[in-house]
């Protein structure tokens, strides 16, 4: 993910890198819903949608510079991220990520 983090916002970035470091987890899928779940709080949405995220490119064309890197497929992407409980939660958990169905919410976010 290294050759993402010049073209994604810092907060975005810091924020995943910080979920990631709770997790123990180093899983680019983790990381990748983390900034995913930021950049739609940043779009002044309340939850990212991953199934309308899943094989789609992480950056436009015009961002891209050679760089392909597509987010994960849907249900691999949903096993990944309930596979760490101590960052991604379902509604109720107190956990800074919220998983519900294919949303994911940041914490503050889901109610």
């Amino acid at each position: 993910m290294d050759e993402l983090r010049p073209h994604l916002d810092p907060l975005s970035v810091a924020f995943a890198d910080l979920i990631q470091e709770l997790a123990g987890s180093a899983d680019a899928g983790l990381w990748l819903g983390a900034v995913a779940a930021c950049q739609a709080v940043q779009r002044q949405n309340a939850c990212v949608d991953l199934q309308q995220l899943a094989g789609q490119p992480v950056l436009t064309d015009s961002e891209t510079e050679g760089i392909e890197i597509c987010y994960p497929a849907l249900e691999p992407w949903l096993t990944t991220l309930a596979g760490v409980p101590t960052v991604v939660g379902t509604p109720g958990a107190y956990t800074p990520l919220v998983l519900q169905g294919h949303r994911l919410y940041l914490y503050r976010y889901w109610d």
